[in-house]
């Protein structure tokens, strides 16, 4: 499922406030999405998933689990390009500022929202699952900060 749609039909019709957003702020962040989707069509998919969870704390292992890796790394370039998201090398760790997280979860219908968390909830259960699985849930240090 992609839904590019709102980077490309929103690009003329941004005026005084977005969903709540400033003109500017709205206007840089789409304009940023719409050229790192021109770049590599998964970065949309990674923008929304980062969308709905926890800002600061994503690891890359869930955000990698729904595609083939070569595809998931040149996604992550193209947003990390147009400084959508940022990524710690150390921690194996995503972020996404707030403001961003807001605009893009905003440009979503009700439907589409309800789409992109169930699909999040899914994906956070296989994670979780096979965390239990091989390792000791408890010691699975990123389990409660990403949710």
């Amino acid at each position: 499922m992609r839904i590019v749609t709102f980077f490309d039909a929103s690009a003329g019709d941004i005026g005084g406030e977005q969903n709540g957003h400033p003109e500017s702020v709205a206007a840089t962040v789409e304009m940023s999405a719409r050229k790192a989707c021109e770049r590599h069509p998964y970065a949309a998919d990674i923008l929304y998933f980062c969308a709905f969870l926890q800002p600061d704390v994503i690891p890359d292992e869930i955000l990698g689990l729904t595609v083939d890796e070569t595809v998931f790394r040149e996604g992550v370039v193209a947003l990390r390009r147009y400084s959508l998201i940022t990524f710690n090398d150390q921690m194996a760790i995503f972020s996404v500022h707030r403001l961003v997280q807001s605009v893009v979860a905003d440009s979503l219908s009700p439907e589409a929202r309800t789409q992109w968390r169930n699909r999040i909830v899914e994906v956070l259960y296989v994670t979780f699952c096979i965390a239990e699985l091989f390792f000791n849930a408890s010691t699975y240090p990123l389990a409660g900060e990403i949710i």
